[in-house]
């Protein structure tokens, strides 16, 4: 997909991002990554307008969303506007407690909300519009349906959902057919699930595994991890089921923290034909995918998805045109989407 056309001011997301890219290099990721650019511009150009305060509706404070909140304070800093960050701690009624509160404070012009839970967030949405409080949904939907990328809720003008349900799946069943070609059938299987409270992870389960069987593979176990930053919950889980002898083509995770357990055990030479699938290109997955460690991975751009949204709403505030389209993917994010050590020098991690 083409990148869209985005007007001058967006050139400071690019600067602060390829900034923090450079910061993130020496946290374990190759030397040789490149900054993926992000925006392009036009021969306009805008001034930053009237302060606005933005709420900040976070999920779960997680290795993937501290990155987002500090890029989300970046870009704020940029743009005379303020961010304030509600942790919802993987609660739906938590969350939507912390949103009440946003909104009935009049403190807000702005609200993004990654939700924990996307319908139940509806509620939320619907009330911040009825009070002309500019809202973006952040990374996940907000809505009924969790897989679309449509709006869902009348009045939202915009929404960034980064790495969109649907097309992350298909891209993780994209790398295990990759994965599973270097293989003689059946191809045998472990899918890791992180937080099941989370829908994400419920989704990419249950949206995979009927294209796993209909491919004729064999999914040995679906261990469930319970947190998104658990290696070694991971290498529990894997350990146990070597313990009974099954052999392990494949190992697809729906994260690139938690999958680092698998990560280990191969470099102990425990799992020594064993493919390792991450998801979310943090710079410990790109690492082992450049090391030979870990076979692929979904490239996610949280800090970009972050700016982007912060710069969405500022604008919705003062009245001025979000540039289309009105939601935005990994695909209009990043050019990069799929990652192999063919290619993972050409990215950079965002978290």
């Amino acid at each position: 997909m083409k990148h869209q056309t985005w007007s001058a001011r967006w050139m400071l997301v690019a600067v602060f991002l390829v900034t923090a890219a450079v910061a993130i290099t020496g946290c374990g990721s190759s030397a040789t990554h490149k900054t993926t650019s992000t925006t392009s511009s036009s021969s306009t150009s805008s001034s930053t307008g009237k302060h606005v305060s933005v709420a900040f509706l976070n999920e779960i404070i997680t290795s993937y969303t501290i990155p987002m909140t500090d890029s989300m304070e970046a870009a704020a800093k940029a743009d005379n506007a303020s961010v304030k960050m509600f942790n919802g701690n993987d609660d739906p009624s938590t969350q939507e407690a912390q949103c009440a509160t946003a909104i009935t404070s009049g403190t807000y012009q702005a609200i993004l909300e990654y939700p924990v839970n996307g319908a139940a967030a509806a509620a939320c949405a619907r009330l911040a519009v009825a009070h002309h409080i500019a809202f973006v949904p952040l990374d996940s939907p907000v809505g009924p349906d969790p897989t679309s990328t449509a709006i869902q809720v009348p009045g939202i003008k915009a929404q960034v959902l980064g790495s969109a349900l649907s097309i992350d799946a298909n891209a993780s069943v994209q790398l295990v057919k990759m994965a599973c070609s270097h293989f003689a059938p059946p191809c045998t299987i472990v899918q890791t699930e992180a937080l099941p409270a989370f829908f994400y992870s419920t989704y990419k389960v249950s949206h995979e595994q009927p294209q796993f069987k209909k491919l004729g593979y064999k999914v040995l176990a679906t261990p469930v991890i319970g947190n998104f930053d658990d290696p070694a919950g991971t290498k529990s889980a894997v350990q146990a089921i070597l313990a009974k002898g099954q052999k392990i083509d494949v190992i697809i995770s729906d994260d690139d923290s938690s999958v680092q357990g698998a990560v280990q055990l191969k470099k102990e030479g425990k799992l020594p034909k064993t493919l390792i699938i991450g998801d979310g290109g943090s710079s410990l997955g790109l690492k082992s995918i450049a090391e030979g460690y870990e076979f692929g991975t979904v490239y996610d751009v949280p800090r970009t998805e972050a700016a982007v949204a912060l710069q969405e709403a500022a604008d919705l505030v003062r009245g001025q045109p979000v540039p289309p389209p009105a939601t935005k993917t990994q695909l209009n994010l990043t050019k990069y989407y799929i990652i192999t050590k063919a290619n993972v020098n050409k990215v950079t991690p965002q978290w």
